[in-house]
């Protein structure tokens, strides 16, 4: 038997302030440029939501698993400030914004899928593994709300 909880985050709307930026575009149009830019997420904001399930480990204990960790943004504003192509570069930018959205999403997924397994290791480890009680008879005692210790 597993029991899963779910964590969500939301609402979150982070500016990144005057970052440089530099790219080169080899296909159709030969285009090079670099300069200053802020990165705004706006609408709804940012979205992490992670899903974590306890499962009995072979010894009978819980063990802490992270299911799935998901990140969404809904949209992202990208305010070229400073480059030599500005004009150019504000007409593509939805085109740029696209793929930096892709490319942060893709990030801090990887970043939290990283953070939530180090967090579940601990917790097996500190919390979890000390307990003397097998997730089995602390399910059946959860069910019959009875006290377990």
């Amino acid at each position: 038997a597993t029991s899963s909880f779910e964590i969500r985050i939301s609402s979150i709307k982070p500016k990144i302030k005057d970052f440089y930026f530099s790219f080169k575009r080899k296909k159709t149009i030969h285009l090079s440029d670099e300069g200053r830019a802020d990165l705004i997420v706006t609408g709804g904001g940012l979205t992490i939501t992670a899903i974590f399930d306890f499962k009995p480990d072979e010894n009978g204990k819980a063990s802490l698993i992270s299911r799935n960790i998901n990140v969404q943004i809904d949209s992202l504003k990208l305010d070229i400030k400073d480059c030599k192509h500005k004009i150019l570069l504000n007409i593509f930018s939805t085109v740029f914004s696209g793929k930096i959205e892709k490319q942060i999403q893709k990030s801090l997924k990887d970043k939290l899928v990283d953070v939530c397994k180090d967090l579940a290791v601990l917790i097996n480890e500190q919390i979890l593994a000390k307990a003397k009680i097998p997730f089995s008879i602390f399910k059946e005692k959860v069910q019959e709300k009875v006290p377990i210790l």
